[in-house]
């Protein structure tokens, strides 16, 4: 069975409002929002708006999916 945990907002988390082991110790606040900042995977301009015909849920990680997938089956 497939499930998810849910997980409160990432500042929560990251300044130890919240315990989640190890998450607030590996990385601080003001850089994981540098880099959150600065990680993009897609061109937002590109995104077809929700209730549009071809709207993807997955849309800004749709690329490394596609790679990863294509990855792991060429390492199969």
């Amino acid at each position: 069975m497939f499930w998810c945990a849910k997980i409160a907002p990432y500042r929560n988390v990251l300044v130890g409002e919240i315990v989640t082991p190890g998450i607030s110790n590996i990385m601080p606040v003001r850089r994981f929002e540098q880099l959150f900042r600065c990680f993009h995977l897609a061109n937002n301009a590109n995104q077809i708006p929700y209730g549009q015909p071809g709207h993807d849920k997955l849309f800004k990680v749709r690329s490394l999916l596609t790679l990863l997938c294509l990855v792991l089956l060429l390492n199969v």
